[in-house]
């Protein structure tokens, strides 16, 4: 009997060590998992991304604004700004490069607006005082173009 004992301590103090490495594994492997499901997460949020695309066109003049990403977008806040100040509407905009006076133009109102993928709008388009579109051209004197 006397040496069944030892027999016995040895047994125990393996299933110790064995249930201590056991429990370090799980440890790990749940440590594991979590990143991976981490990384997965940040690479599908960054799959669909929206991508704005701010663009203008000479014929007719007009700003447009396109979602070019997988992923809708959410216009917050749109602050436009000429010579480094921020401008209220598309109005100052124009009196700015044209002087004061009436500059007639479409605008569309992008603030809080969600733009679904590959969704666009203009933005701005001005026009004359016949409420046509206009076309870049430099002697026409809506546009103000000079040399």
């Amino acid at each position: 009997m006397i040496g069944a004992v030892p027999e016995e301590k040895a047994t125990r103090g393996a299933s110790r060590y064995d249930a201590i490495i056991a429990t370090f594994v799980g440890l790990c492997a749940l440590c594991v998992s979590g990143y991976t499901a981490y990384m997965q997460r940040q690479q599908v949020r960054a799959a669909v991304w929206p991508i704005l695309e701010f663009d203008t066109s000479n014929g007719p003049i007009q700003f447009t604004l396109a979602n070019k990403g997988i992923g809708p977008a959410i216009i917050k806040h749109v602050i436009v700004r000429v010579d480094g100040q921020p401008v209220r509407n598309w109005a100052e905009v124009l009196e700015k490069f044209l002087g004061p006076g009436k500059h007639p133009g479409a605008e569309s109102d992008i603030n809080g607006h969600v733009f679904s993928a590959g969704e666009s709008m203009d933005v701005f388009t001005p026009h004359d005082d016949a409420n046509n579109a206009i076309n870049f051209d430099k002697s026409n004197p809506a546009v103000g173009a000079t040399e």
